[in-house]
């Protein structure tokens, strides 16, 4: 694989610094269970760390499954991503209704990060239809680098770093997004999103 890498000089495709409010695209040869042909959408990025939310990985469980809030909402359109290894059994969100959903934490322009305290009035405003599921996206734990982690894994070629519109950010419909954020970036990037997990098996 590292072959592979130095032959398409993976270490030269990162022009884009770690801002939050970007995408980490992981190297298609990652094989990890949270991480493999993921997209990370960066929530935060300091001298202490980073922490994401992995935004292409769904399971087949409901809010419902994990509130009591949501038990007698129709909530079937609202999927959730797991989020990371970190915190496996809390729910995160992000969204664009900072006029609804108060005390949230701005990334960019029109995303924030919810917290853990809204949940009874998310729910509320699910049920009486004033969010729509593409306004806000809820996740099952999250990513979490210590300091200094994610720049050694950036220098290791694990993640290419990109930005990500809000539609597809928001969209819970969009098929393939770790493929389609790539071969958005660049021609060489469109090269890589076609490699195989494995491709010397080819």
């Amino acid at each position: 694989m590292e072959i592979i890498k130095e032959l398409f000089e993976f270490n030269n495709l990162n022009s884009l610094s770690l801002e939050k409010g970007r995408a980490l695209i992981s190297d298609p040869f990652i094989n990890d269970d949270y991480f493999s042909k993921s997209v990370v959408f960066l929530c935060e990025i300091n001298k202490k760390g980073g922490f994401g939310l992995v935004l292409n990985h769904f399971i087949h469980e409901t809010l419902a499954d994990f509130m009591n809030q949501f038990e007698k909402i129709n909530c079937s359109k609202f999927k959730i991503s797991i989020g990371g290894p970190m915190d496996t059994e809390s729910i995160y969100y992000i969204h664009t209704r900072p006029d609804l959903i108060p005390n949230s934490i701005k990334v960019n322009d029109t995303i924030y990060l919810g917290n853990g305290e809204e949940f009874d009035a998310i729910a509320n405003l699910i049920k009486i239809n004033l969010i729509d599921h593409n306004e806000i996206r809820f996740f099952l734990g999250y990513s979490g680098w210590t300091k200094g982690q994610l720049q050694e894994e950036l220098i290791r070629n694990s993640w290419f770093v990109g930005n990500i519109s809000d539609s597809t950010l928001m969209n819970y419909q969009e098929e393939d997004i770790w493929k389609k954020t790539l071969e958005k970036m660049s021609d060489r990037h469109r090269v890589i999103s076609n490699f195989p997990a494995n491709p010397l098996l080819n």
